[in-house]
């Protein structure tokens, strides 16, 4: 059987979209601080900017791009495109500070227990910040 390089080809790019379109299937975790009670049906509302504090400190949700869609997807019914144009908006219009995106969970972790007001999501928690919910 002769394979045709150009038919190689789109075999493999086919297969390297299709993994890259795959959602994350695992739980994520929505952490905060360990400092501050923040409720599990205020998380879509965080992430919306809808709430800005909690307890007298101001709340600043961060995204982990690892898991970001899948996230938007279950917990703030939004899809990233449609997310990022609502953060946009209300950078420029109300003077809100969107969240701040990190790479890995270890990096959410960190800048989690470094302010009492951030709050982020992991697919792996430590024991050192809160679980305000798993999804």
């Amino acid at each position: 059987m002769k394979i045709h390089f150009k038919h190689a080809v789109c075999s493999v790019g086919l297969c390297l979209l299709a993994a890259s379109t795959l959602a994350y299937s695992g739980d994520i975790y929505v952490i905060s601080n360990s400092s501050v009670s923040i409720a599990a049906d205020d998380i879509k509302d965080i992430y919306t900017g809808e709430k800005l504090v909690e307890g007298g400190v101001k709340l600043s949700p961060i995204d982990n791009n690892t898991i970001k869609a899948d996230f938007l997807e279950k917990v703030v019914h939004m899809a990233p495109d449609k997310y990022a144009s609502m953060w946009g908006k209300k950078v420029f219009r109300d003077g809100l500070t969107a969240p701040v995106t990190k790479s890995t969970d270890a990096d959410v972790i960190a800048l989690v227990k470094a302010k009492p007001g951030n709050i982020g999501y992991v697919t792996n928690p430590s024991a050192d910040v809160k679980v305000i919910k798993k999804f």
